[in-house]
């Protein structure tokens, strides 16, 4: 038992100060963080912005650029892209529980009782406040009336 050494938990292997079977010339300390200037986190956000994915020339690139190392610049990408996909999953979870009202559209009154309301003959006042006269709905809706449903509706009633 005096060249192995179990640890109870996995985690626990960080903590080697505390762990007697540590050798400290196997493995040096984590580098302290460090934060990035402003400058560099606004190029580098700059930079995600045109382009999620970066090759390896163009981080080098990057790097130098920005007084980081090439690993320093593959990690900060890496950590936006999931803050990113983070953000949507939020995004897409928050419309889910508060979904919009529907949509009103107006839509004119095409028949009512049964007989077509066509221009300025209908007893009725005009929906939504479209005005009817001089023209009809059909010149109203002239853009449709290429469409198999303007050609149908103008004139073809025999009432």
């Amino acid at each position: 038992a005096a060249g192995k050494c179990l640890l109870a938990h996995p985690f626990e292997a960080d903590e080697k100060k505390a762990d007697p079977c540590h050798h400290p010339k196997q493995r040096q300390r984590r580098k302290p963080r460090v934060l990035f200037s402003q400058a560099q986190v606004f190029e580098l956000e700059r930079r995600f912005k045109q382009q999620k994915y970066l090759s390896a020339p163009e981080r080098e690139h990057l790097a130098s650029m920005l007084k980081l190392t090439s690993t320093q610049v593959k990690i900060w990408f890496q950590n936006r892209r999931y803050k990113c996909k983070r953000q949507r999953q939020d995004k897409s979870l928050e419309l889910a529980a508060h979904p919009l009202p529907p949509r009103r559209v107006a839509v004119p009154v095409l028949v009512r009782d049964g007989k077509p309301c066509l221009g300025g003959s209908q007893p009725y006042p005009a929906p939504y406040s479209i005005t009817t006269s001089p023209y009809s709905y059909s010149s109203y809706y002239s853009a449709y009336s290429s469409s198999l449903y303007g050609a149908s509706y103008r004139g073809n009633y025999a009432g």
